[in-house]
């Protein structure tokens, strides 16, 4: 019984040497165990005589060399277009780089715009599991021609124009010939000028007039809105587009009315557009996950707005999502800003040890 329990105990402490070396001593006839443990990534395929156990136990009986053979792990990496439909499949070795195989991704063209591939989302880097990267694309607004012809059909002016914005007319005002009934006047154009979204042409209209003045609507900055021939003692009136004056970041503008004073006809006449003035407002929008944040609302253009960002317990504060690191910062308002707090969870490292190896050991898992 002594013998027994002799044996058990040095198998004991033969196996605690054996986790710890990758070298031991043993009896001929005795048994021991060896392991193969892969490094994350890798998988553990065979030993040098293709016995695939593992752990193995293996009887001792001469000197003898056991080679673990391990390969890295293969991962399926997927890319997708803009639309996630799948453009490229393949798998990929662990840490490697991956590859994309397949053909240029492309995106429909609309009306506003062309789309250019660009890059991946998110950048490609080494593999360490499943990973899908989707298209993306830089996107050019597309020019469409804005032609304003005269009565005739004569061109008087060919402009490419974006998407979008709104065409004005900068030539000369469009004339027709005096005949000895008529004298005519230019009054606009057959349609609304409107932001433009495909090719388009603008055809000038005329009003036939006799014996009367010339009376011109000019914008704030100078430009004729329209022009007139007004009988003498005739109140004029506008019937052009109502005039507008681009905001900016900071004004919206609105028109409030002529002048000077609009009067009845007394000879040629030029009357400008006048505009109110409001200051604009932006809206403030913050996001956040594993923590809060504040300062989010509306503020009229140029306020100082104060944001702050405040950690989960378990997170700290990384970033704003435009890059700043400050989790407290002042914004001055001049558009409306989204800003994502972006918060990452704290990592601590738990370590144990024996006081003596001799009597004990420890260990601990996650």
């Amino acid at each position: 019984m002594k013998k027994n329990l002799s044996f058990a105990m040095m198998l004991f402490a033969f196996a605690f040497t054996a986790q710890a070396a990758n070298e031991v001593t043993a009896d001929c006839g005795s048994q021991v165990t060896i392991t193969a443990t892969p490094k994350e990534g890798h998988h553990f395929v065979r030993w040098n005589d293709n016995n695939t156990d593992n752990p193995r136990i293996v009887d001792v009986t001469a000197d003898a060399t056991y080679t673990a053979y391990f390969a890295p792990n293969k991962h399926t990496i997927t890319w997708l277009n803009w639309d996630n439909s799948e453009l490229y499949k393949a798998e990929f070795d662990y840490g490697t780089t991956p590859v994309y195989g397949g053909a240029v991704p492309t995106k429909p063209a609309d009306a506003q715009y062309t789309y250019t591939f660009d890059s991946w989302s998110p950048n490609i880097h080494p593999v360490q599991g499943d990973d899908v990267y989707t298209a993306v694309f830089s996107k050019t607004v597309n020019q469409y021609t804005v032609t304003f012809k005269n009565w005739d059909g004569a061109v008087l002016q060919s402009t490419s124009v974006a998407y979008g914005d709104m065409p004005s007319y900068t030539g000369a005002i469009p004339t027709k010939p005096t005949t000895d009934q008529y004298t005519y006047t230019f009054s606009g154009w057959d349609t609304e000028i409107a932001s433009v979204t495909g090719d388009v042409v603008y055809t000038a209209q005329f009003d036939a007039i006799v014996n009367k003045y010339t009376i011109t609507f000019n914008n704030w900055d100078g430009t004729t809105l329209a022009t007139y021939e007004v009988e003498y003692g005739q109140t004029p009136v506008y019937a052009g587009e109502l005039p507008t004056k681009t905001s900016t970041d900071e004004y919206t503008y609105t028109f409030s009315g002529w002048t000077p004073a609009i009067v009845p006809v007394t000879g040629d006449a030029t009357y400008t557009a006048t505009f109110s003035t409001d200051v604009n407002s932006y809206t403030i929008t913050l996001n956040a996950e594993n923590g809060t944040v504040t300062g989010a609302g509306t503020y009229t253009y140029g306020t100082s707005a104060n944001i702050t960002a405040i950690p989960a317990d378990c997170y700290h504060f990384v970033q704003w999502s435009d890059g700043d690191t400050n989790a407290s910062r002042t914004i001055v308002v001049t558009v409306d800003i989204t800003l994502t707090a972006i918060f990452e969870i704290n990592t601590y490292t738990i370590k144990v040890e024996s006081a003596d190896e001799t009597q004990g050991s420890v260990s601990v898992s996650k």
